[in-house]
């Protein structure tokens, strides 16, 4: 998820409540031809334009994975010890 203007600096979250809230329009796609994010993915988590390969992604890898990081990951990875940001 990319946002126009914090990029993917950002952290996901949901509150539970029970209050009307206004509707926005859906975000129209900002990314057009660019495949910046695909090409700077240092472990070449983003595969194709809208998919990332979990496998490979270093929020995955650093926060979610139950073991030991493959070793074709840790060079890749470098000095990141809680996702990519």
């Amino acid at each position: 998820i990319l946002s126009r203007d914090a990029g993917s600096f950002f952290f996901l979250g949901e509150l539970l409540i029970d209050l009307p809230l206004p509707v926005d329009s859906p975000v129209a796609e900002e990314c057009g031809r660019c495949v910046a994010c695909m090409t700077i993915c240092p472990t070449g988590a983003i595969v194709e334009p809208y998919t990332v390969d979990a496998r490979r992604c270093i929020s995955y890898l650093t926060i979610e994975l139950e073991g030991a990081i493959p070793e074709e990951f840790r060079p890749l990875i470098g000095n990141r010890i809680y996702g990519c940001d």
